[in-house]
């Protein structure tokens, strides 16, 4: 439907530029015709006559001519802004599935020794079998398990607090990409029984808020709060609906803080009120919000205390994760990788703060979060970057991690 509606903007749009233009054109001949006629004209003034229409044509001549260049000068800024704005609406059409790595047994022997005394696993989106579906690997065994098997793209993943259950969102159709906001359903998944049942229509990026309940973003306006077991479920806030956001401005990735009633969520920089980029970060208070640093996938950590982000800012000018002090702002990092995969995204802390699991590209050139070859990491929070663990190891798209270890 967004590829559609586009396309016949597009066309409906050109259709009106090339009018315009072609009205300005024809002006612009017939004028030129009237100087050419003008200026054969004699009579007993001769050449002072002549020299006086030929004068008085010029001026025409330039104004026609200004405003055919004005006009093709506006339509292309527009096809400009047209193609900036279909870019933003992130891939038309699925990634390849992509191949298993070079050395990936190699790799799977050594990353393996770093987790085997790990009781827990993760879970992610990837499209290795030719779309987007869930996975678990357990840390222990390393044993990689397809939980999910549909024809829709299924993304983010999200493990309750216990590690019974799952949520994750669900497309309306084979392919829709990670930027559109509203085309998708939230499902639960019990990950003993491989049973699932829808939970929300309309909804994305689902955040457990306990071991019953979760919040989600419905019709991208929207964060509401349900029930997983009865279904029942409030709204917790909505744009321009008693706080700073205006009406109807599009959010991403809300989650909400369950002990401080605080939101943080994703949304371009004009509606926060920031100048700093296309896209930003705000927590919200009680109606108020406040832009936070410059950056996205802002978090609240297991311990409803701290936040994480992926700022831009790294040292060696790459992206990194940042942990930010919710009441002054301020930030340390928490990890930036050297080596092959420097492009941090998703960071997701275990449920106890021991670890944390997110993916990681090859760099800013490959940053689209669903077509990207994105691999998966596993750190253990404090130590060192260079003992993070990949767990991944295949050129698909791997996104959306998220680990139970436990207690």
């Amino acid at each position: 439907a967004t590829f559609i509606t586009m396309l016949c903007v597009h066309i409906w749009s050109q259709a009106f530029e090339y009018m315009i233009g072609g009205i300005f054109i024809v002006i612009f001949v017939m004028l030129n015709r009237q100087a050419v006629n003008n200026s054969q004209i004699s009579d007993s003034d001769g050449n002072h006559r002549l020299s006086l229409m030929s004068l008085g044509s010029t001026p025409k001549k330039i104004m026609a001519f200004a405003t055919a260049i004005s006009v093709l000068a506006g339509g292309g800024l527009f096809l400009v802004y047209q193609l900036w704005s279909a870019s933003k609406l992130g891939a038309l059409s699925a990634p390849s599935a992509g191949m298993v790595a070079l050395n990936a047994d190699d790799w799977l022997k050594l990353s393996q020794k770093n987790t085997r005394n790990l009781d827990g696993f993760i879970v992610f989106s990837s499209n290795r079998d030719g779309n987007h579906d869930i996975f678990r690997r357990d840390l222990n065994t390393f044993k990689l398990e397809k939980v999910t098997d549909h024809p829709h793209t299924e993304t983010y993943p999200r493990i309750s607090p216990n590690g019974k259950r799952l949520v994750f969102a669900r497309a309306h159709q084979e392919w829709v990409s990670l930027r559109n906001t509203v085309a998708w359903d939230i499902y639960l998944l019990d990950l003993e029984s491989l049973d699932e049942k829808k939970i929300a229509s309309n909804g994305t990026a689902p955040h457990w808020l306990n071991n019953s309940e979760i919040s989600y973003l419905h019709n991208a306006t929207e964060v509401e709060r349900v029930n997983v077991d009865s279904l029942s479920s409030t709204t917790l806030y909505q744009s321009g609906e008693g706080n700073m956001m205006p009406a109807g401005a599009h959010l991403q990735n809300p989650k909400y803080n369950d002990r401080t009633k605080q939101l943080v969520f994703t949304a371009r920089q004009s509606d926060i009120g920031s100048n700093k980029g296309h896209w930003g970060t705000a927590i919200d208070t009680n109606g108020e919000h406040k832009a936070v640093l410059e950056g996205c996938e802002l978090g609240w950590a297991s311990d409803n205390v701290h936040l994480y982000q992926v700022n831009p800012n790294g040292p060696d000018d790459t992206i990194h994760i940042v942990s930010i002090n919710p009441q002054t702002l301020e930030y340390a990092e928490l990890i930036n990788l050297e080596g092959e995969f420097t492009h941090e995204y998703w960071p997701k802390d275990s449920s106890n703060g021991d670890y944390m699991v997110f993916g990681a590209s090859r760099g800013r050139d490959h940053h689209e979060h669903d077509t990207e070859d994105y691999e998966i990491f596993l750190w253990k929070v404090g130590s060192s970057a260079s003992d993070a663990t990949r767990l991944t190891f295949h050129t698909g798209n791997d996104n959306w991690p998220d680990v139970f270890i436990a207690k």
